[in-house]
């Protein structure tokens, strides 16, 4: 008989909440937002004013939250944007055809974790190893800080090297407690989230952040202009297009293309309804 994770799965929804942690709905046994994709927005009932994106949807609202897990056994995806947070995310490689680019084709640099060790050591700094983390069972592993003030940092793929991601303004990461093809994401330390350092804040904002103004795209494949009435295009990895107007759309459309992942797939009936 499957394993019923919906009991498991509020529980860890409630305890990132009572962290100050928004959350919002995961499809099952994925790391994808449940519910409809932007590009398939009815845009009436809860979409009346725009299509809502996850960071619109997190909440750390208890009942709610329990209402909505009450339907279905979804994940428990964490917005850190609006959590104040900042995710060093280290990955390991997708199949053995999946190596470190010359920079990083060194003795010892396997994935995500040897690569971060290794611009520790370049930087003279310590791992951080008192600050919140988490694992996956496929071995991702994740660094929760506290997010600066300033700089604002945004989520970006690379963000240290080879198979490092952040996730910060305008991304999300699967809370632990979550599964995900049927691996968990687990603790792996237990403690506050500690302030971003000041070395990896400066590493993780471009140099030319300061002269950019809101808005703009990190995204190679997006176009943002905002002259007159705001518009963008993107051309999202899968190949899938869109063309927005307005500094709403505008806001919404950045902020999905530098999550770093497809929001194109399409969601079962049952997803679409969460």
């Amino acid at each position: 008989m499957a394993r019923d994770h919906g009991p498991a799965l509020l529980a860890a929804a409630l305890a990132a909440a009572e962290r100050g942690w928004r959350v919002f709905p995961l499809r099952p046994d994925t790391d994808l937002p449940a519910g409809h994709t932007a590009n398939r927005c009815p845009r009436n009932g809860r979409c009346a004013g725009g299509h809502l994106t996850p960071d619109h949807r997190a909440t750390t609202e208890l009942e709610l939250i329990r209402q909505c897990w009450q339907h279905a056994p979804y994940g428990v995806g964490i917005a850190t944007g609006p959590s104040h947070l900042v995710v060093i995310v280290l990955d390991v490689p997708a199949d053995p055809r999946d190596v470190p680019p010359k920079r990083w084709a060194r003795p010892g640099v396997r994935d995500g974790l040897d690569v971060f060790a290794v611009v520790c050591e370049e930087a003279g700094q310590h791992w951080p190893t008192t600050t919140y983390s988490a694992r996956t069972d496929r071995g991702t592993f994740h660094l929760y800080f506290a997010a600066p003030t300033q700089p604002p940092i945004q989520s970006r793929l690379g963000a240290l090297g080879w198979k490092t991601a952040v996730r910060a303004d305008g991304g999300y990461v699967p809370a632990a407690g979550t599964v995900i093809e049927g691996q968990l994401v687990r603790v792996v330390h237990d403690g506050a989230p500690a302030p971003l350092p000041a070395w990896l804040a400066h590493r993780l904002t471009p140099p030319s952040a300061a002269a950019r103004p809101a808005g703009h795209p990190d995204d190679p494949g997006l176009k943002v202009r905002t002259s007159g009435t705001p518009a963008a295009d993107w051309t999202c990895r899968c190949g899938h297009q869109e063309h927005v107007r307005g500094r709403a759309a505008v806001a919404d459309l950045v902020g999905r293309a530098r999550t770093g992942s497809c929001p194109h797939q399409q969601p079962t009936a049952k997803e679409a309804a969460a």
